[in-house]
């Protein structure tokens, strides 16, 4: 049953990808409006990176709030003082728009929303490795400026909202099919079936504990500890695969791995998961956040990230972010 700070019913909300963009929208901010809504409403969109740079958006849900469209008011900035607004897209964001805005762009938003009593806008942004990205966002009232969740555990909503959408995209709205499965598991993680990458021992392994984490944090942890609950429940298993429950005709619940992993990116030289750690650290992730989207061990992250720095002759972690692949 939901609770007022039932987080891991919005994380269920991300891995049901039946239906539309604008259908996982609605889900997802029905399942957040409990604990995220301010008061006055919450809303969501989809948005991704044109070739030159340029982010867009293709879907806005609004839900309870008052009725001004946020793509209306971007649509209708003058082009420069939009494309500034939207490069708070490209990376992670988690915060009052305040905080990152640029006064000109803040006066367009703002200006419209005050008659509603208004004062800010609260966002969690979680951008693909593939430049694109979902937003979720709550209209913040004066009395409630700042009554959110803790930004580390909002932050790792964020990746699997990420996680989720990329997954709706590869099965194109539908539920998973059996061909569509690399391992099937019953909810107490028993394999049942497994083909490709997921027959090796630490892959089995991987899933398997990670099958049993996803129902531990879906039992009574969600209430007696939401935040420990969304710690538990890991992005993906083995880095590359998504859990999505399947019920059969009889009752009986199996859980599926499907393949969704994020793309690569970084120098040929770089191994597989290497590029995928650094792809992710570039998008601004720290190794803790990496760890958790991954489903690896922190010390794995740092071992990876520290390893590629070397490879690509930066020195350090850090210089990887301003590195120019060429």
């Amino acid at each position: 049953m939901a609770t007022e700070r039932d987080f891991v019913r919005t994380i269920e909300a991300t891995y049901d990808v039946r239906g539309s963009l604008v259908d996982w929208l609605t889900s997802v901010l029905e399942a957040a409006r409990p604990w995220y809504d301010g008061g006055a409403g919450v809303w969501g969109c989809s948005w991704q990176v044109t070739p030159a740079g340029h982010v867009t958006f293709d879907d806005f849900v609004n839900m309870g709030g008052p009725p001004v469209s946020l793509l209306e008011l971007g649509a209708a900035m003058p082009p420069e003082i939009a494309r500034r607004a939207a490069q708070i897209h490209l990376a992670d964001f988690i915060g009052l728009n305040s905080d990152v805005e640029p006064a000109e762009c803040r006066e367009y938003f703002m200006a419209p929303l005050r008659r509603f009593g208004i004062c800010d806008i609260h966002m969690i942004n979680g951008r693909d490795v593939a430049d694109r990205g979902v937003c979720i966002g709550s209209h913040v009232r004066r009395a409630a400026a700042r009554r959110h969740a803790d930004p580390a555990l909002l932050a790792r909503l964020a990746r699997h909202m990420v996680a989720g959408s990329r997954l709706r995209a590869r099965l194109e709205g539908r539920a998973p099919a059996e061909a569509d499965a690399a391992a099937i598991f019953t909810s107490a993680g028993k394999l049942e079936h497994a083909t490709g990458a997921a027959r090796e021992s630490d892959a089995r392994a991987a899933l398997r504990a990670a099958v049993l984490a996803m129902d531990r944090a879906r039992g009574a942890e969600r209430r007696r500890d939401p935040n420990g609950a969304v710690r538990r429940w890991r992005v993906l298993a083995d880095a590359r695969f998504s859990l999505i429950d399947r019920f059969e005709s009889d009752g009986r619940r199996y859980v599926i791995a499907c393949e969704n992993a994020p793309a690569n990116g970084g120098p040929a030289r770089l191994t597989a998961r290497e590029r995928q750690v650094v792809a992710l650290y570039r998008l601004g992730a720290d190794a803790k956040l990496i760890a958790y989207e991954l489903g690896l061990a922190h010390a794995t992250v740092r071992v990876l990230l520290s390893r590629a720095a070397r490879r690509v002759g930066v020195g350090s972690p850090r210089g990887l972010r301003a590195a120019d692949w060429g």
